[in-house]
């Protein structure tokens, strides 16, 4: 014979109510993220767009070259430009496919 607390025991689908308590904590994380990452990258439609500069690391430029030195570069490399740097000379030595 069955009980109601055995009734209360057995797994029932969630109510509308139940999957939407479920479901708000991870909307309102999503709404605060991207608020603060809104904050923090600023309006992007706002943004001038970027003018190709020339490299910073020159083309013929070594690895032993750039990391032998102590000396602080003397601008920024930004990271494309590094990331591609990198990628070229493991290539070259067979490191990377």
């Amino acid at each position: 014979m069955t009980t109601r607390s055995d009734l209360r025991r057995i797994p029932h689908p969630p109510t509308k109510t139940e999957s939407c308590l479920r479901i708000a904590p991870a909307l309102l994380s999503e709404i605060a993220w991207n608020e603060i990452r809104r904050k923090w990258v600023g309006n992007v439609s706002h943004r001038p767009e970027r003018t190709m500069k020339d490299p910073i690391i020159s083309w013929s430029t070594t690895y032993e070259e750039l990391l032998s030195n102590h000396e602080p570069f003397p601008e920024r490399i930004p990271l494309p430009e590094m990331v591609d740097f990198l990628v070229d000379i493991w290539q070259d030595e067979g490191l990377f496919d």
